[in-house]
């Protein structure tokens, strides 16, 4: 997603003020992805949304304390804070498919022990069903 543009920044204008346009328009893009990143299937809102999140906290870091005293350090931290926890999130996101490709190999390879435990005659002994390779993984 491309940032929104920001309309009415003034050159001859304050920095403060320019500054208040750009946070306000930020926050509302990061506020925009709440209802769909909610849902965990929503897995490129949530990554989006957690680009938004940065691009908030950069007004915030560059302008802060002149333009918006000592609570803009604290919406900063609280911005890269959430940055963070949706980038932990997107990385399990990115994982989870590449661990359930693992998983369905690990679950073959152990069927094809059994099978291979079993015999020709397709009856397994109780005990030979454990410790199989994958189990440990």
């Amino acid at each position: 997603m491309k940032p929104r543009k920001v309309k009415h920044l003034r050159p001859a204008g304050t920095l403060a003020d320019n500054a208040a346009r750009l946070a306000a328009v930020r926050l509302d893009e990061l506020c925009d992805f709440v209802p769909g990143a909610l849902d965990p299937a929503a897995v490129e809102d949530l990554h989006e949304m957690r680009i938004a999140a940065k691009r908030l906290r950069y007004v915030l870091e560059a302008t802060a304390e002149p333009c918006f005293g000592p609570y803009a350090r604290q919406a900063s931290r609280h911005a890269k804070e959430l940055q963070d926890v949706l980038g932990e999130i997107h990385d399990c996101d990115v994982q989870r498919p590449r661990v359930a490709r693992l998983l369905a190999e690990l679950r073959e390879h152990d069927a094809a022990e059994l099978r291979r435990r079993a015999g020709t005659d397709g009856d397994l002994a109780p005990d030979a069903a454990g410790a199989l390779p994958g189990t440990d993984a």
